[in-house]
């Protein structure tokens, strides 16, 4: 998560997806979610700088900002099946598409990027695809965000992958980031659970009526602080950019 100051998609949604039970959140079980991934940098053994989520066996989506900041420009491969930072099976990114719309400012809109991957995931890795949601989920839909970010805001990152319980809240929660909040936004908190910094990119999960198993709802994008009940966490929502990722996957 950044902090800042105040058409059908390959994955077969019409088959179960495995279903896993951060901050105020608790160790998400060794290959609960195999859609989600860690995003690294080149060196081997680096820190898992970003979550992701693996939509086909070649493609991942991500923020944008984890793959758009000079700071971030070494970022090269991403973990499949992973628990801790040092685990899981490093494949490495040949292709990033940023959205065209995002821009490094203040609003974070379009905070969306697709990572083509150099190979194909195979099975017996524990990593499988995700299905996007068809349509954005209506407000207080449970849902659940993961990652590897830090446990608060001046902690330090997670050892393992985490999960925490959230509801998706209307956008007049999220009012403190003012005109910031736009309506390819999501807003998602609840008692204190939140993500966090080192989070972003990861998925916020959850179901909808008509699919089955879990779905991916938005990424973990932006906030200020982690876990304030005034300042819920900002995901991009993915509904509104199934067209636009389809266009990039190739």
């Amino acid at each position: 998560m950044f902090n800042i100051p105040t058409g059908s998609l390959p994955a077969d949604c019409s088959k179960p997806q495995i279903e896993a039970r951060i901050y105020g959140g608790v160790e998400v079980t060794r290959n609960g979610v195999p859609s989600v991934v860690g995003v690294r940098g080149q060196l081997r053994g680096s820190k898992v700088l970003c979550g992701g989520v693996l939509i086909t066996p070649k493609h991942v989506i991500t923020s944008a900002h984890c793959v758009f900041m000079p700071l971030f420009a070494w970022v090269a491969a991403v973990i499949l099946g992973g628990h801790t930072h040092e685990d899981g099976v490093e494949v490495l990114i040949s292709y990033i598409a940023i959205h065209p719309d995002f821009a490094m400012d203040a609003t974070f809109d379009a905070d969306l990027a697709v990572l083509t991957l150099a190979a194909e995931v195979t099975g017996g890795i524990g990593a499988a695809p995700a299905c996007i949601t068809p349509h954005a989920p209506p407000a207080y839909t449970p849902a659940t965000v993961y990652g590897w970010g830090r446990l608060g805001y001046t902690k330090p990152l997670s050892a393992v992958l985490r999960q925490a319980d959230v509801k998706i809240l209307p956008p007049k929660y999220c009012r403190g980031f003012g005109g910031n909040f736009t309506s390819r936004m999501l807003c998602a908190g609840d008692l204190g659970r939140d993500a966090c910094t080192g989070d972003s990119g990861g998925p916020l999960m959850g179901k909808v009526e008509g699919e089955e198993g879990m779905v991916v709802f938005g990424l973990v994008s932006f906030g200020h602080g982690c876990g304030m009940k005034e300042f819920p966490g900002g995901y991009t929502s993915l509904a509104p950019f199934r067209e636009w990722i389809t266009s990039v996957l190739y």
